[in-house]
């Protein structure tokens, strides 16, 4: 097989790393650095610079308290992503943590919490009724709410950073990228009706609305309708039936209404 398009692991991450804007860093199994971003090392700051290698325990402990310490433990040990928040001594702002644990590594990104109208208007789109989305200009999910996920039958945090194409057929996908992308980039919206796959492959009808904004981000809202298509659909069966049994009877059919007349 060709080496082409492949890339060394490392190489990999390292670009990866280079493109995160918050600090994000990974421990071995030993709480030793495994890698970093340059926004992760500030994180670290001290008199003796950090390097791969090192031990961080104590520095993050120094910097976030020991609860921030002992959940990246449980995550570790338990093989169990956690998502939690911590208070930032230095910085003096609550922070927004998500680690993740993989192939005996625990990756950890660190978010700064939004201000407060920020946070609820987040709190509010979590619960709201309603699904809504945002994905980055290169179409990856970057927040979801519980209601989004859940017409597809899945948990928010596994859909965050796949493309919305996962949710969604070849055919289905081509006449979104055909019917809906060029509105959407000419109007700036968009709305009408998709078929996305759910996790056990069966068909969810939605009504879907997506927003550009000025940075080639995507708001995507959506709604299950599938209920409602089926009952427009026999209803519209139904009508079938009785035109054909009206068109197709020898005898005369008079029809009255309520009054009898």
């Amino acid at each position: 097989m060709s080496d082409a398009g492949q890339f060394a692991p490392e190489t990999s991450a390292r670009a990866i790393l280079g493109r995160v804007s918050d600090p994000m860093f990974a421990l071995d199994e030993a709480a030793e650095l495994a890698f970093y971003n340059p926004a992760a090392a500030e994180l670290f700051s001290t008199a003796d610079p950090v390097s791969v290698g090192d031990p961080v325990r104590e520095r993050l402990c120094d910097r976030f308290g020991p609860a921030f310490s002992a959940q990246l433990r449980d995550a570790a040990e338990t093989g169990v992503s956690a998502s939690f928040r911590a208070y930032d001594t230095v910085s003096q702002r609550w922070v927004r943590v998500a680690a993740h644990p993989s192939a005996g590594r625990l990756t950890v990104i660190v978010s700064p919490v939004p201000d407060d109208d920020a946070a609820r208007l987040a709190e509010a789109a979590d619960a709201a009724i309603d699904g809504i989305a945002v994905l980055n200009p290169d179409e990856e999910y970057v927040y979801m709410n519980q209601a989004h996920a859940a017409v597809f039958d899945f948990e928010p945090d596994e859909l965050l950073g796949d493309t919305w194409r996962r949710l969604y057929g070849p055919a289905e996908q081509a006449r979104i990228e055909r019917d809906a992308f060029p509105r959407l980039r000419r109007d700036g919206s968009w709305r009408g009706e998709t078929k996305g796959l759910r996790r056990d492959g069966s068909v969810v009808r939605q009504d879907v609305s997506l927003s550009l904004l000025d940075d080639g981000s995507l708001v995507c809202t959506n709604k299950d309708i599938t209920e409602r298509y089926r009952r427009e659909q026999d209803l519209e069966r139904q009508r079938t039936r009785i035109r054909a049994l009206f068109d197709n009877s020898p005898d005369g059919i008079i029809v009255h209404d309520a009054e009898g007349a």
